[in-house]
C-alpha cells in the first residue's frame, strides 16, 4: 500500500472525514462507527467504502504498521468501536489544525526537546517520562479535551508509537519518550511532518520492518526490556529549580536534593521514605511565599482554580507522613504504603507555583 497523503480527495471523503471532526467539535470526544455510517447513510453514501478508500502509507496486509487519515484499519471497523482522526487529517481539513494538529505538534517538540536535554549517567538505560499535568503546565491553553485525549492521538501517530504509558482513573497519564521522535525534530510544520510520517511508514512497510521486538537470534535467551523508572517529581521542574539555585535570593540546594531523593526511593518503592521526603518538602517552603508554615501558604496564596484544589489536598496527606514520622512502635503491622502518597500532578503543581513565585522575585529585587 503506497498512496499520497498529499493528494486531492474527494468531496464524498471529505464529507466522511468531516463528519468524524464535526462530532469532535462538538464533544470533544470521537464518535463511534455507528455514528458516522449512520450520518453517512442519511445522504445515501456508503461509509465504509468510503473509508477503504482514503489514501494510506505503509504495509497492504491485513496486520502491520499503516498511516492515513483515520485511526481505524479499513479492512474492518465495527459499530460500537471508536473512530479517530490523525494529524494528517488536518491537511483536507483545515478546521482540525487548531483542534489536534498544532496543539500535538507543540507537544511532539516539547517531547524532542525533553529528549535531548535528558542527561542519564553511563548506566542509566530509562526513558523520559511526560506526564499530563506537565503538558497541561507548559501548554495552558489546550484546546477543550485534547489533555485528556492526547494519549490516544499519541498512539495513532507514527512519531510516537509503541511508547509505553500507564493512566489513573482521575484522568491524569504518564508515557515514555521513545527515540523514535528525534526523526521528526526538523519536522515543524503540518506538511512537513506528514511527509516525514508517510517517509518512515512507508519504508517500514516496503521493508516489512515493523518497529516491532525482534525475534532472539537460535541458542540466545532474549534481553529483557529495561523499563523506565518512575518519577514522582517532574525532572525538568527540579533542572529549573537547581539552575535558579545560583542566582535565587533563596538557597535551592536542599530542596533540589529532597526532590531527588523522594524521586529516588519513589523509583525503589520505599513508601516510608517517600512520605518523609514529602513532607519534608512542605515543611521546608513556606518562607519562599512569605509564609511561616504551609497551611499558611494553601490559605493566603492566590492559587489558579485547579492548582488550588491541588494543594488543599497536600494538607490531608499530612496524616500519613505524622504516622510514618511519629507512630511509635506496637505490636500490629504497619499499613503505609506507596497508595498513601497522592497524586504526582499535586506536588508537581505546588513546585511549578514555586518556581514562578521564585522566579517573580529574583526579577523584582533585579538592578
Amino acid at each position: 500500500m503506497v498512496s499520497n497523503l498529499h493528494s486531492e480527495l474527494t468531496d464524498d471523503q471529505i464529507l466522511l472525514l468531516f463528519t468524524i471532526a464535526q462530532a469532535y467539535a462538538d464533544s470533544s470526544a470521537w464518535p463511534t462507527w455507528y455514528f458516522v455510517q449512520n450520518q453517512l447513510d442519511r445522504r445515501d453514501l456508503d461509509a465504509q467504502q468510503l473509508l477503504k478508500s482514503l489514501p494510506r502509507v505503509g504495509f497492504a496486509g491485513m496486520t502491520g504498521p499503516s498511516y492515513g487519515f483515520t485511526s481505524a484499519p479499513q479492512h474492518h471497523i465495527g459499530d460500537a468501536d471508536i473512530i479517530r482522526l490523525t494529524v494528517a487529517a488536518a491537511l483536507p481539513l483545515p478546521e482540525l489544525r487548531p483542534l489536534i494538529a498544532d496543539p500535538f505538534l507543540r507537544v511532539l517538540h516539547h517531547m524532542i526537546a525533553r529528549l535531548r536535554q535528558s542527561t542519564p549517567t553511563p548506566t542509566e538505560s530509562a526513558r523520559p517520562m511526560l506526564e499530563a499535568v506537565e503538558v497541561g503546565l507548559t501548554f495552558p491553553n489546550l484546546p477543550p479535551g485534547f489533555l485528556a485525549g492526547l494519549p490516544d492521538i499519541l498512539d495513532g501517530e507514527p512519531a510516537t508509537w509503541g511508547a509505553s504509558s500507564s493512566r489513573t482513573p482521575g484522568g491524569s497519564w504518564t508515557r515514555d519518550i521513545s527515540r523514535e521522535i528525534l526523526k521528526y525534530r526538523q519536522a515543524t510544520d503540518l506538511q512537513g511532518y506528514v511527509a516525514k510520517a508517510s517517509e518512515i511508514v512507508t519504508d517500514w512497510g516496503t521493508h516489512l520492518d515493523a518497529p516491532t521486538t525482534p525475534a532472539s537470534p537460535i541458542g540466545r535467551a532474549a534481553q529483557p526490556i529495561a523499563l523506565p523508572k518512575p518519577t514522582y517529581v517532574n525532572l525538568d521542574l527540579i533542572r529549573e529549580l537547581e539552575e535558579l539555585d545560583s542566582v535565587c535570593h533563596w538557597s535551592l540546594d536542599k530542596l533540589v536534593g529532597l526532590a531527588r531523593e523522594l524521586n529516588g526511593n519513589y523509583a525503589a518503592n520505599q513508601p516510608y521514605a517517600c512520605h518523609m521526603l514529602l513532607r519534608a518538602i512542605l515543611d521546608h517552603i513556606p518562607p519562599a511565599f512569605g509564609r511561616t508554615t504551609f497551611a499558611h501558604v494553601v490559605a493566603n496564596h492566590k492559587w489558579g482554580t485547579t492548582d488550588a484544589r491541588y494543594v488543599k489536598r497536600l494538607t490531608e496527606y499530612r496524616n500519613p507522613s505524622d504516622d510514618v514520622l511519629h507512630r511509635q512502635i506496637r505490636t500490629g503491622p504497619s499499613r503505609i504504603g506507596m497508595d498513601d502518597l497522592p497524586p504526582r500532578s499535586y506536588i508537581n503543581a505546588l513546585l511549578q507555583e514555586l518556581l514562578i513565585v521564585l522566579q517573580a522575585s529574583n526579577e523584582t529585587s533585579a538592578p
